[in-house]
């Protein structure tokens, strides 16, 4: 990642430019940026996250993590909320934050037994924002050690918790897991035999 990434600022009242970022990058660097920092104002931040959110869902699908002017990566006092910021950055970049030790998860990555681990969870607008939709996503680890995660969202009615399109998104999830057990990993055995499913914040006749 370049110490000095280009940098385009904008009137936060208009429309989301995280196009016009993407080509300022590519105009700069020669390519297209891996990732897309959004600084919101103190002001209006809800509404423009929403704003950021909703052009993501649309080509070309660029990764951004959003932060609030006030955020101060120097702010040695809020060192765990500076950890959790990169730990995020991390993980939309592709990486990996922790490894359980083997010995945990025996069960887990058992060979003859593969496992897939999902989670699910519906992000909603704060009241009294009206228009912006409800942000339906799915993780699912698709390694052996069940410490690489990926995602997939998607866009939904405002504030309703049943995920609409959950069984294409769990479909998503197995082929790429077969797909890294098969290319990355060389294994045999690539389609997991069992998967595990977290939901959060859903009474259990709604699970």
């Amino acid at each position: 990642m370049p110490r000095n990434p280009p940098a385009l600022r904008k009137d936060p009242s208009g429309t989301c430019y995280q196009n016009e970022a993407g080509m300022l990058h590519f105009s700069v660097m020669g390519s297209f940026p891996s990732l897309i920092v959004v600084i919101l104002p103190d002001s209006r931040a809800n509404k423009i996250y929403c704003q950021v959110k909703k052009e993501v869902d649309n080509p070309p699908y660029w990764v951004n993590v959003c932060l609030k002017y006030t955020f101060r990566l120097c702010d040695i006092s809020a060192g765990t909320k500076v950890d959790s910021q990169f730990h995020r950055i991390n993980v939309k970049l592709g990486g990996i934050n922790i490894v359980p030790k083997a010995e945990s998860i025996q069960i887990l990555i058992d060979p003859s037994n593969l496992t897939l681990i999902l989670g699910a969870d519906v992000v909603h607008p704060v009241l009294g924002l009206y228009g912006c939709p409800s942000f339906a996503s799915v993780v699912g680890s698709i390694d052996s050690t069940s410490s690489k995660y990926i995602a997939c969202t998607r866009l939904q009615l405002s504030h309703q918790e049943m995920i609409e399109e959950l069984e294409e998104m769990v479909h998503y999830m197995i082929v790429m897991y077969t797909r890294y057990a098969g290319i990355i990993e060389n294994r045999t055995q690539r389609t997991p035999k069992r998967i595990i499913f977290y939901h959060s914040g859903i009474s259990d006749s709604q699970f």
